[in-house]
C-alpha cells in the first residue's frame, strides 16, 4: 500500500500538460480526412481506432520515457532516494500519470464514435479494457526505452521514433486488410497491431475468429507483462 501511495504522489506531481496532443493529432485528422474522401466513414472508422492506441501510445512510448530519464538526473530523483523510493514505484507514478494524461484525448475520440454510432453501449466494458491494455504496453515499452537510453540529448528523438514506428508502420491506422497477405505477417511482429485489432473485433468492425481474439490477447499480453518483469529485475537508480 505504501509503495502504490508513493505512485500516485509521484503521478500527481507532475503538470497535466494537454498541449501535448495537439500536433500528434494533425496526423490522425489528416488521414481522417483523406480515408473519409476514399472510402467513407467506413473506411475513416480505422482512423479513429489508431487514433485511440495512438494516444496511449504516446503517453507511455514518446512521453514517459523522456520524463523518467529527465528526473534521473536532477535532484527530484535524489528527493525520491533519500525518501526512500524504489524505482520501479517512481516508474509505477510515472506510468499512471501517462493514463492520466492519456484520458482527455481518449474520452473524446470515444465521444465522436459513440456520437457517429461506431461505439455500441455494450461494447464499452471490453474497449475500456482493451485500452488499459494498451496503455500497460505503452508503458512498458517506455520503461524499456528509458532503461536503453542513457543520453538525456538524445531520449526525445529514440522516444519520438519508435512511437512513429509503433503507429505508422503497422496496421494502426489503416485496417490489415489493405496489407497483402503475402505480407502481412511482418505486421504482427509489432505489438500496437495486436491492440488495433482487439479493438476493431471488439466493435465488429473486424471479423476475428475465437483464435485470433485469444492471439492477439495472448501476444498483448504476453509483450506488456514480459517488459514490466524484465524492468521491476533491472531498475536502478544509479545504471552505470
Amino acid at each position: 500500500m505504501k509503495a502504490l501511495a508513493q505512485a500516485f504522489a509521484i503521478a500527481r506531481f507532475r503538470r497535466l500538460d494537454l498541449e501535448w496532443h495537439l500536433p500528434g493529432s494533425l496526423i490522425p485528422l489528416v488521414l481522417l480526412f483523406i480515408f473519409f474522401l476514399l472510402g467513407g466513414m467506413e473506411l475513416g472508422q480505422h482512423v479513429l481506432v489508431g487514433w485511440l492506441v495512438m494516444v496511449g501510445a504516446s503517453g507511455g512510448v514518446s512521453v514517459l520515457p523522456q520524463a523518467v530519464l529527465f528526473y534521473r538526473y536532477i535532484r527530484l530523483q535524489e528527493m525520491y532516494v533519500a525518501a526512500p523510493i524504489h524505482p520501479l514505484t517512481f516508474m509505477m507514478g510515472m506510468g499512471l500519470y501517462s493514463l492520466v494524461h492519456s484520458l482527455p484525448a481518449w474520452g473524446f475520440v470515444l465521444a465522436v464514435m459513440y456520437v457517429l454510432g461506431l461505439l455500441p453501449a455494450p461494447t464499452i466494458p471490453l474497449v475500456l479494457l482493451v485500452l488499459l491494455l494498451a496503455w500497460g504496453m505503452a508503458c512498458a515499452i517506455g520503461f524499456l526505452i528509458a532503461m536503453a537510453v542513457r543520453r538525456i540529448a538524445i531520449i526525445s528523438v529514440v522516444a519520438t521514433m519508435v512511437w512513429l514506428l509503433l503507429i505508422s508502420l503497422p496496421p494502426v491506422l489503416y485496417p490489415a486488410d489493405l496489407i497483402p497477405e503475402t505480407f502481412r505477417w511482418a505486421a504482427w511482429l509489432f505489438p500496437t497491431a495486436h491492440i488495433a485489432q482487439l479493438l476493431r473485433g471488439s466493435l465488429g468492425m473486424t471479423e476475428l475468429a475465437t483464435w485470433e481474439f485469444i492471439m492477439h490477447w495472448a501476444v498483448s499480453l504476453a509483450v506488456t507483462c514480459g517488459l514490466l518483469v524484465w524492468v521491476a529485475a533491472r531498475s536502478r537508480w544509479r545504471e552505470v
